[in-house]
């Protein structure tokens, strides 16, 4: 019982904590609550007559505290059984075995964790105390990871003694530190060790770890690499076990809704075209027509008058004083134009690098850091509304006259620095102006897969792909190039991979870390990458998979690229991405962001579909009417997962 009151708790701590939730304010809540009654009447009918119930005797179940978490219990069980159906239905028509596939609860904990990591470092700019946030979540929730290695009985096998450790130094060679405010251990415990700005802003900082045990009260506890349960986690990574009750209790709590429409988006964001059980003529392509699709950006046939209705941005805040002023516009030529655009061969990190080497040598920003680039100033996702900006998640603090600005200028539609002709704009930071930095989302770059296309130096040919892993090149072409391949000539293997075929469409894979391939007079040299930028979708082959393709074994996956022409065609592909280069609003820092961040991205993208006007009705008049079909085989279980938790909740006594 205790496991579901403190359910039951979260509820009021979220509604009592003040949090304020960063969302539209034109969202419209479920007007007509119906089917909504419905599901949740028939759900709490069946836990009332449920004789293996005993909270059935009381009068729990019509408390208001139950049927709000009750409520949530249902999305978040929908969400999962939908997103999990979905998935698998697509893997299969790949002919994968969706062992990879993406969950609800991966969705979820991708959109708090970019709201935990904003909200942390934020604080981090905020005074020179680095542990306040630690303390103030400490006044309400525990600190530190719980339930990593549950037992069959439900018991953690470590009895939930979990410390967090960083390295002090982002190459790894520094001290390993328990993360830890003053006396959080016992009195004798009274040094504060938290990470620096510095650790949480690298990218390639994979120095944080969680330890079995270390929690003794002593400042000399040592790290033991032998005992550690999790490690090389990111600085994003590591704040969900670090506040994992502040995650689990408090943020995640507010999202269920959000989740449930979220998922819903999530199921219509590809589609298999071919409905052929040849494995050669399947691919993924990217539904244009999908909400997400309508959420993120305007469509035309003609890439030069897409539009981008979501735009990430930042604002570096410099000493107001005539010389910092005038030290940071200057450091800004060559990497931006006359008009603020960014060239094209410059990206929002150079941005930054520049202005942190003039004034006082670092962004005075109030914001917290962006879990993408790791660039402070972060003012999360915003749109254009009218002549204006609005926030639609994050924490928006420009000022009316810098919100003004990027709203009106004509250069919006691409990677932008706006910096008032030098003067700067008001700032949130006192004896401060702000430069403004933007960069529109546009799918072309979040699903560009140039990084595992060919690529032409001079007269020699190559590409990268992941190792022991079949890679169809019917689809392949020349990155910037309108040369093409004959793809069904004959593909010759000449070291370090294999080939096979499919009628006329060849695959190859790569036993090696590196190898070649051979078409007509031309030689195709491959590497091995298997962190590569491009967005894919991979997995090991099923049953009718491995029957078709000669060579393949149980254990060699397949890699999918993800179409947005809707075609394999490679002369097309590659005709629509240098029209797309040709617009200038290209972004190569989201092109260029490896693929683990692009799927959390593209979990942001779907939080954020989930807020526009009816996205949530929608999903619940969808979904909620699968459960209530007269065969009731899907309501089934939705029931028998709730009913189960409840009853492990009265059984648990922690």
């Amino acid at each position: 019982m205790k496991k579901l009151l403190s359910i039951l708790g979260a509820v009021t701590i979220m509604a009592s904590s003040g949090t304020v939730i960063a969302c539209s304010s034109n969202v419209k809540r479920f007007e007509k609550p119906d089917i909504t009654t419905e599901l949740y009447n028939k759900v709490i009918a069946g836990l009332k007559n449920d004789s293996g119930l005993s909270w059935t005797q009381g009068q729990g179940f019509d408390s208001l505290d139950f049927k709000e978490i009750l409520l949530k219990m249902i999305n978040e069980e929908i969400s999962k059984q939908y997103v999990d159906s979905q998935q698998t239905d697509l893997y299969a028509k790949l002919g994968l075995q969706a062992s990879s596939k993406l969950t609800s609860d991966q969705i979820m904990n991708r959109i708090v964790s970019d709201e935990l990591f904003n909200e942390y470092t934020a604080s981090l700019t905020k005074g020179s105390d680095n542990a306040s946030f630690d303390n103030n979540v400490r006044n309400k929730y525990k600190l530190n990871p719980f339930n990593l290695d549950l037992g069959e009985n439900g018991v953690d096998k470590n009895a939930n003694n979990y410390t967090v450790w960083f390295n002090d130094k982002v190459d790894g060679t520094g001290t390993w530190k328990r993360w830890q405010t003053s006396y959080e251990f016992g009195r004798q415990a009274i040094t504060t060790n938290v990470p620096t700005m510095a650790l949480m802003s690298d990218q390639s900082n994979k120095n944080f770890a969680v330890m079995i045990g270390g929690n003794d009260n002593t400042d000399n506890v040592q790290w033991d690499e032998s005992k550690a349960i999790l490690k090389n986690l990111s600085a994003s990574e590591i704040l969900q076990y670090r506040f994992q009750d502040y995650f689990t209790s408090s943020i995640r709590p507010k999202y269920y809704d959000n989740l449930l429409a979220a998922s819903y988006i999530n199921g219509r964001i590809y589609k298999s075209p071919s409905t052929s059980s040849d494995l050669s003529r399947k691919m993924v392509a990217f539904d244009t027509s999908s909400e997400l699709a309508k959420t993120v950006q305007t469509w035309n046939s003609d890439v030069r008058k897409m539009t981008s209705k979501v735009m990430m941005v930042w604002n570096f805040s410099v000493n107001n004083k005539k010389a910092d002023k005038e030290a940071a516009q200057k450091a800004l030529n060559g990497i931006i134009n006359n008009n603020g655009a960014l060239n094209t061969n410059k990206s929002v990190t150079d941005v930054w690098e520049a202005l942190e080497k003039t004034g006082d040598k670092n962004n005075n920003s109030k914001a917290g850091l962006d879990p993408y680039f790791n660039l402070t100033g972060f003012n999360g996702f915003v749109k254009p509304d009218g002549e204006t900006l609005s926030s639609i998640s994050g924490n928006l603090i420009l000022k009316d006259d810098a919100k003004a600005a990027l709203a009106k200028n004509t250069y919006n539609d691409r990677p932008l620095v706006l910096t008032n002709n030098g003067n700067g704009y008001s700032s949130d930071t006192d004896n401060n102006v702000d430069f403004i930095l933007a960069v529109p989302i546009y799918m072309q770059d979040l699903l560009n897969s140039s990084d595992s296309q060919i690529t032409k130096t001079g007269q020699d040919y190559s590409m990268q792909a992941r190792k022991n892993s079949w890679v169809s090149l019917s689809d392949k072409f020349i990155n910037n190039s309108y040369e093409t391949f004959d793809w069904s000539a004959e593909v010759t293997k000449l070291n370090g991979l294999e080939v096979a075929k499919i009628g006329n469409a060849p695959y190859f894979k790569l036993t090696d870390d590196t190898g070649s391939f051979r078409i007509g007079d031309k030689t195709v040299t491959v590497t091995a990458n298997d962190s590569m930028n491009s967005f894919e979708l991979v997995d090991k082959l099923d049953e009718s998979a491995l029957k078709q393709l000669p060579g393949a074994t149980k254990d060699d996956t397949l890699t999918y690229n993800v179409s947005i022409t809707g075609t394999k065609d490679p002369y097309q592909n590659a005709d629509y991405y240098m029209n797309w280069n040709d617009t200038r609003k290209q972004s190569l820092d989201i092109t260029n962001l490896d693929s683990k961040k692009k799927q959390t991205l593209l979990s942001q993208l779907q939080f954020i579909a989930s807020k526009e006007d009816q996205a949530i009705d929608n999903a619940k008049t969808v979904l909620y009417k699968e459960y209530l079909s007269e065969d009731g085989i899907k309501y089934q279980g939705l029931y028998d997962a709730i009913s189960k938790y409840i009853k492990d909740s009265e059984d648990t006594t922690d």
